[in-house]
């Protein structure tokens, strides 16, 4: 629950969806609203309208044993975008806005947001100076720009994603300079085969075919095992993933054709260099 005032949701930059935002006319004495988000309406009324429906909240634990105080009805006359308030990697929770004005509780914190066109260190000051005209015994805890808290809440994150996307590039490189190294390999061995097939008339595009295709057989064995192993264990990533399912489709499609590109583009060289192998030379050796 997010006890608010007219203005926040424009303040964060949080979407109105459907419906009306909080207004000043949501005082005590009127009709009680509440704002829902849009997790909230999937979880508890699916594909219904949730404008004019009504709703109650529990009471707060300091209040439950005092029946005089039962929470009011509340209407829902808006529905807002969901907020990730746990971080990017959390789950979105079903979220209700309720005017300050027509709040049962006493709040012991609260924030105000501010936009300034200005730095941020100019305007602490003025919201400081602001707050002392409201009330000259109300501390100002703590004054930060959005853009920081959003960057400290990413900074782990990050550099976790930062490390495992090293250690994915390093594997890459690796597994270039592995192709690389078994196909050069595997067509020096077979030097004069190719040799007695461009001597009996076969032709240099035909070769090269020949050692791509080899070399991308052994790449989709490769690439269809690590598929197999990757399902088992990509759960235990679940965490460091932001708007990607652990098993998305579409990304082991695209890490498999990426892939195949990095093995015909390492199977060039042993390809072409097999192309051009001398059939005289080779009958010599024979």
């Amino acid at each position: 629950m997010t006890i608010a005032t007219p203005g926040f949701l424009q303040a964060m930059g949080i979407p109105l969806i459907k419906g009306r935002p909080l207004q000043h006319s949501d005082r005590a004495g009127s009709q009680y609203v509440v704002l829902v988000n849009e997790t909230f309406v999937e979880t508890h009324y699916g594909s219904g309208d949730p404008i004019g429906r009504r709703i109650r909240l529990g009471l707060p634990d300091h209040l439950v044993s005092e029946p005089a105080h039962a929470q009011p009805w509340l209407t829902v006359v808006g529905v807002v975008g969901d907020v990730r308030r746990r971080g990017a990697a959390a789950p979105v929770l079903p979220e209700v806005y309720v005017p300050q004005a027509q709040d049962n509780d006493v709040a012991r914190e609260f924030f105000v947001v501010a936009h300034a066109s200005g730095p941020p260190d100019d305007l602490a000051e003025r919201l400081r100076q602001a707050v002392r005209r409201v009330d000259p015994l109300q501390p100002v805890a703590r004054i930060v720009a959005l853009d920081r808290m959003q960057a400290d809440s990413l900074s782990q994150p990050r550099t976790n994603l930062l490390l495992v996307g090293g250690f994915g590039l390093t594997a890459l490189v690796l597994a270039i300079m592995g192709v690389y190294g078994l196909t050069s390999h595997s067509v020096a061995s077979r030097a004069r085969e190719f040799g007695l097939r461009l001597a009996l008339g076969a032709r240099p595009s035909a070769i090269r075919r020949l050692v791509a295709g080899e070399a991308l057989a052994v790449a989709a064995v490769g690439i269809t095992l690590g598929v197999g192993v990757s399902l088992l264990v990509t759960r235990l990533m679940a965490g460091l993933l932001f708007g990607v399912m652990p098993t998305d489709p579409l990304v082991f499609t695209v890490v498999a054709v990426a892939l195949m590109c990095v093995v015909l583009v390492a199977a060039y060289l042993p390809a072409r260099r097999a192309s051009r192998t001398d059939p005289g030379e080779v009958l010599r050796w024979e």
